[in-house]
């Protein structure tokens, strides 16, 4: 029998795997479990972050020469710190008003390519909490690897993003 944690996280997990947009999911969650006031709030953080490598497990995603960049975000709602994502782009796969976009702001990734019809196509989720690990803010609950595409099924992105226990009031 699955605990009141676990039954959230299996909810917000569903939530997040059939949804095009994971801002738009931390949105509305937060929003039903009273956390903060959406909309949720992008934090760019890449002076904090040098270039990372693709994770092996999404490597096919972009060809080796591929040239992508890199942006380290943390997803907030009002002060809250929802979740954490790593986010690899191709910047030539995107017009160029997009990449000073995402250069000058920070704007979540999807809602700067939300133009181009995005699609999400989700290549891994873990949880990561277990039963009788202690449960605070900062607790790694979810994991999922995705990647964005256009219309056509380009990949643009690929993200793996880190869900945090303030999503279940902790």
């Amino acid at each position: 029998m699955m605990t009141l944690v676990e039954r959230r996280i299996a909810l917000l997990n569903t939530m997040l795997l059939e949804a095009s947009s994971a801002t738009r999911v931390l949105e509305q969650w937060c929003e039903q479990q009273g956390l903060g006031e959406a909309p949720v709030r992008l934090t760019v953080r890449q002076e904090e972050a040098p270039f990372q490598p693709v994770p092996p497990e999404a490597a096919h995603v972009f060809p080796p020469n591929e040239p992508l960049k890199y942006r380290l975000v943390a997803l907030c709602c009002g002060s809250l710190e929802v979740a954490w994502a790593d986010n690899w782009y191709a910047p030539s796969r995107l017009p160029a008003p997009m990449n000073e976009r995402l250069d000058t702001t920070s704007v979540p990734f999807g809602r700067v390519v939300a133009s181009l019809n995005v699609t999400r196509d989700n290549l891994d989720s873990t949880v990561l909490w277990q039963e009788g690990q202690p449960l605070s803010a900062n607790t790694p609950i979810l994991r999922h690897i995705a990647t964005v595409c256009r219309s056509d099924g380009l990949p643009l992105s690929l993200v793996r993003e880190t869900f945090s226990g303030v999503l279940l009031g902790a």
